[in-house]
């Protein structure tokens, strides 16, 4: 049996983390396959109550300015880097062939892992540029 952990960090609204899960939801795992999820919540304690289906840890970056209008200071980067990390450790220590990691504020289609596996590549990426982000950072 393969196994996918689909992971994210986690710093989202209630109302739209519900829909990125009702997308999760709506999944279908092919045979022979096995998806978990596995979330590393960040500063919004609100959505531990909805989180289902998952496991998860809770971190608290005081430190880190988090996702001031989108701008991507060094430090966010590296906070970020750090979360990343944390949901990929567990993915090896769980022994996932698999790891697919999409953002809390995406909504993916039904048939996603289906196409992903068949595409048959060591890796895949998906990038999605939204216009008006300062990019301070780069």
């Amino acid at each position: 049996m393969k196994k996918i952990l689909i992971t994210a960090p986690l710093r989202q609204d209630a109302d739209v983390f519900e829909e990125y899960q009702k997308g999760l939801d709506s999944l279908i795992i092919p045979d022979g396959v096995k998806a978990d999820r596995f979330f590393v919540v960040n500063d919004c304690p609100e959505v531990i109550p909805e989180i289902r289906n998952a496991e998860y840890v809770e971190i608290n970056s005081d430190n880190v300015t988090m996702y001031q209008d989108h701008v991507w200071t060094g430090e966010l980067v590296s906070a970020m880097s750090t979360y990343r990390n944390m949901t990929i450790r567990r993915a090896l220590e769980g022994g996932y062939d698999y790891l697919l990691s999409v953002d809390t504020d995406l909504v993916l289609e039904e048939h996603t892992l289906e196409y992903l596996l068949k595409a048959d590549k060591d890796c895949v990426a998906g990038l999605f540029w939204t216009n008006g982000w300062s990019n301070a950072w780069m």
